[in-house]
């Protein structure tokens, strides 16, 4: 939990979204340890904004239970700020047949799809996450057809079998370069 992995813009949207409809059952599940000061301001969010209900913080978990705690979920929010390298858990989540919310920084666009295997919201705008989490919340039907549509997005695309078929074409690639 850093800053720059954009943490408070999803506590942000969920005070939004209690706000246009307090009775939907949306929670925020943050996994994780970080910076102390950064994690004391994403506490102190929630106090001042009186999520307790919605808002729950999690230790960080072995690796190998990830899967088993994803199990439980709709949807995975990346809501990083900066351009960071593929996250992981992206892939994760879309294979564990869970709607990826994201920004569309970094490699997370290479991945997401917007309306297409996910939903995307500008970085920083909780505004427009909370609309994405209330579109989601409200249409079953799109969930189901994302959460697939990510699945698929996975085997097509990040398979070992598909990885190492790219690594092949680029080296063959830079062979006949020669």
């Amino acid at each position: 939990l850093i800053p720059h992995k954009g943490v408070h813009t999803a506590i942000e949207a969920m005070d939004r979204l209690r706000r246009i409809d307090a009775t939907l059952p949306v929670t925020l599940d943050i996994l994780g340890k970080g910076h102390p000061d950064y994690e004391a301001r994403l506490h102190a969010m929630v106090d001042r904004l009186q999520l307790h209900q919605v808002v729950t913080f999690h230790n960080p978990i072995p690796r190998e239970q990830l899967p088993g705690f994803l199990a439980g979920y709709n949807a995975l929010v990346l809501p990083s700020i900066w351009e960071e390298p593929l996250a992981l858990i992206s892939e994760e989540a879309l294979a564990a047949q869970l709607v990826l919310i994201g920004t569309l920084t970094g490699g997370t666009k290479e991945l997401l799809e917007p309306g297409v295997n996910g939903l995307a919201f500008p970085a920083e705008d909780a505004n427009a996450l909370a609309q994405q989490l209330l579109q989601l919340a409200t249409d079953p039907a799109l969930r189901r057809h994302l959460a697939q549509a990510g699945w698929q997005t996975v085997i097509d695309r990040f398979t070992m079998t598909h990885t190492l078929d790219e690594f092949e074409r680029h080296l063959n690639a830079i062979v006949e370069a020669r």
